[in-house]
């Protein structure tokens, strides 16, 4: 019974840090997207 209890917790806990992380790269993506897209502007490539 104990084990189901902390194994159900590990799973959410998982759950969480993989939308967390999930999120991060979508920020991450976006942000390095922009800065391409602004290098490529103002042609310092």
């Amino acid at each position: 019974m104990r084990m189901a209890v902390i194994w159900f917790m590990i799973q959410e806990v998982m759950q969480v840090t993989l939308k967390d992380q999930i999120h991060d790269l979508l920020k991450g993506a976006i942000c390095f997207t922009i800065v391409s897209l602004l290098y490529d502007k103002l042609g310092l490539r």
